[in-house]
Order: C-alpha cells, then sequence, then structure tokens
C-alpha cells in the first residue's frame, strides 16, 4: 500500500510516517518506480506507534517500546521499565494538572 494508503489506515499524517521511516522505526519496501510500499506488518506497527505516543510515550522512547512487537527478548526487561517510568511521569503530571485545576477553582 501506498503512503496515502497507509495514513489512512493507521490516522497517521504522511509527514510522520516519512519521519518514522528517516528515524528507522518503519522500513517499508520499495515498488520499482520508488514509491514506499507499506506491508500489513508495517501498518500494524504504525498503528502500535500512534497508540504508544497517545499513551505518553516519547519519540525517542519508541525504539525501545518497539521491542514488545517483537515478543519477549534479553532487553525486554528495559522496555518494561521505560514503561513503568512513563506511567509513573504520567501519573505525576496528572497529579499536577488536578492541583492547578482545584487552585485556578479556589482562587476564582
Amino acid at each position: 500500500m501506498n503512503i496515502s494508503d497507509a495514513s489512512r489506515d493507521s490516522g497517521l499524517p504522511a509527514k510522520t510516517i516519512r519521519y518514522y521511516e528517516d528515524i528507522g522505526l518503519v522500513k517499508p519496501g520499495r515498488l520499482e518506480n520508488g514509491y514506499r510500499d507499506y506491508s500489513d506488518d508495517d501498518l500494524h506497527k504504525l498503528r502500535f506507534l500512534q497508540r504508544s505516543r497517545g499513551l505518553g510515550f516519547s519519540v525517542e522512547e519508541l525504539p525501545g517500546v518497539t521491542v514488545a512487537l517483537r515478543g519477549p527478548q534479553p532487553c525486554f526487561g528495559r522496555c518494561e521499565a521505560d514503561c513503568q517510568n512513563t506511567s509513573d511521569r504520567n501519573r505525576t503530571q496528572d497529579r499536577r494538572t488536578a492541583k492547578s485545576a482545584k487552585d485556578l477553582v479556589a482562587s476564582g
């Protein structure tokens, strides 16, 4: 499938897909005319990357997170730790946001 189809099916802008390719997160094949050719596996990975970003993972953390797509490996413990750190960071930010909202209402 071409990049516009991959964009539509993954929900990611084509520019983001190209960026993920530039940094090595996806590696689509190429057709004879040089166009990108995204496989079903590529599409699955793009959707996974989109969900990971939605859960709060930074672009820098994505290579470690994608290890989960390949199944348990020696570095899986590190990925698990990264997931826990991101989760902790998100909970801390949620508490700060809730306190700020409460303070704002109290001062209003």
